[in-house]
Formats: C-alpha cells, structure tokens, sequence
C-alpha cells in the first residue's frame, strides 16, 4: 500500500510542477481561438486531467505488483516514456502556442498511451483497463485540437 501512496503522489506531483506555470498562459490562448461546439468546458478539462492521472497511477502499481515479470522492464520504460511526453505539454504547446503542434502532441500522447495499454496488458488486465478511459479522453482531445487547428489557421 506504501507503494501506491508512493506511486500516486510522485505522478500528481510531477503533473503539477510541469503543468501549474502554464495554467494561465493556456486558458489565455485558448480565449482567442475559435473552439468546436463540442469542446468540454474548462472546469470539466480540469476536473477529468487528475482523474485520469489517478488512473495513470493506479495501473502503474498495478505493473509494480508485478515486477519481477520479465516484461516488466519494458512496461515501465514504455510507461515512463509516455509520462515524460504527457508533461511537455505546457513547455512545448502552450509556449509555442501552435494548433498544429497541438494536434501532434495528442496524435504521439495517443499513440504512448496506447503502446503502455498493450504493454501493462500483458502484466495485468487491470492496469490495462485503468488505461482505457485516458485513452478514450486523449482520442476525444486529439479530435478537439484537430477542429481548432482547421478552424484556426
């Protein structure tokens, strides 16, 4: 149980610390683009983000339970990739403040969390189900960033 604490307060922490100074200058800009009539409103984003992350969190101790597996080593690199680039979104799209690179960042973030979904599946079906809503929400977003960059450039 330490280990999940451990695992769940680490990830939250580093989506903070990576996330908070770019709250504003996000909310700034997406006040001046055109948005889809089906973008979720801010407070939902900032709501379903943790929630997801909590999952991201349980499914990774759910691997950790299985460590010694000789697959894990792949999941948890497959894993750690993955959550490294879900953190650069503050640094590399709200500064650049690109449409377009909005729409590669979600298509790549898709494509890590599926490939750590196949990965962790192999070691535990549930860590591989806790993905599956991060997944439908990042393909939802992908959509939503892809309207905005057609609609906006």
């Amino acid at each position: 149980m330490r280990s999940l604490i451990v695992i769940l307060l680490s990830i939250l922490g580093l989506v903070y610390v990576s996330y908070a100074p770019f709250q504003v200058a996000d909310m700034n800009w997406l006040a001046t683009l055109t948005l889809p009539p089906f973008a979720p409103p801010l407070w939902l984003a900032n709501i379903a983000w943790p929630c997801l992350y909590v999952l991201m969190a349980l499914a990774l101790w759910c691997v950790w339970l299985k460590r010694d597996h000789p697959s894990a080593k792949t999941a948890f690199t497959v894993f750690t990739i993955q959550f490294l680039v879900s953190l650069l979104w503050g640094p590399v799209v709200v500064n650049t403040q690109s449409p377009l690179l909005a729409v590669l960042y979600a298509d790549t973030f898709l494509f890590l969390l599926v490939a750590t979904l196949a990965t962790f599946w192999r070691l535990s079906k549930p860590a591989g189900l806790l993905l599956i809503p991060g997944i439908l929400w990042i393909l939802f977003f992908a959509c939503v960033r892809t309207w905005i960059w057609f609609h906006n450039t």
